[in-house]
């Protein structure tokens, strides 16, 4: 951990890891303090509560997405199935390089019975996007027709599903002949899974 960093940054750091690790509950303000390098009211002081805390947690671990998202939005000239693509990868390569976040999700859909507010806010924001790209393509002939939400929803469950296998799952259920695939295999098969399914056919 950078001792440099502002105390917010290192508390989301060492509270990412303890409680993927130990889950909510079992994650001590002290320990997590400790790990930081923070004095014991540090989370009071800058985020209110554990529970404040948790959800700053989520919040920056989305955050880069938000950034992905309006380039797609705002790509014009990029067809539409091409800007898809580049959602999905994004999301990919964010499973990739926080592989802990579909488990902290888990752990507040177990405590609360709900998705937790960021990562219901990122939901949103992704579907909203999707949406508005699948239209602009079925405007322009290159996606088929359907309900765009529910088109969006079939690409947002790709990279998530498989977020969550790779997670949870033993090795052994995912191995293929050569390995457990990696995350960007995962995200081509996606990619190409998606394409497919979207494309309008030259026939049509």
């Amino acid at each position: 951990m950078n001792k440099g960093a502002p105390t917010q940054d290192r508390l989301i750091a060492a509270a990412r890891g303890i409680f993927t690790r130990k889950g909510f509950d079992a994650a001590s303000v002290r320990e997590i303090t400790r790990e930081a390098g923070a004095n014991l009211g540090a989370i009071t002081y800058h985020f209110g509560s554990k529970q404040a805390l948790y959800d700053a947690v989520l919040e920056d671990a989305f955050a880069p997405l938000s950034a992905v998202l309006e380039q797609a939005r705002f790509a014009k000239g990029a067809p539409p199935l091409d800007r898809i693509e580049r959602i999905v990868r994004a999301v990919f390569e964010k499973l990739g390089t926080t592989p802990e976040l579909p488990l902290l999700i888990i752990q507040q859909v177990i405590r609360q019975g709900a998705l937790p507010a960021p990562a219901t806010r990122a939901l949103g924001q992704v579907l909203g996007v999707l949406v508005q790209l699948i239209r602009e393509g079925q405007v322009d002939g290159t996606i088929h027709e359907g309900d765009a939400l529910l088109l969006a929803v079939s690409i947002w469950s790709q990279p998530v599903y498989f977020g969550l296998i790779r997670r949870l799952a033993p090795d052994h259920l995912l191995k293929a002949p050569g390995g457990v695939p990696s995350m960007s295999a995962m995200a081509d098969n996606a990619v190409g899974f998606i394409r497919r399914g979207l494309a309008r056919a030259a026939e049509d």
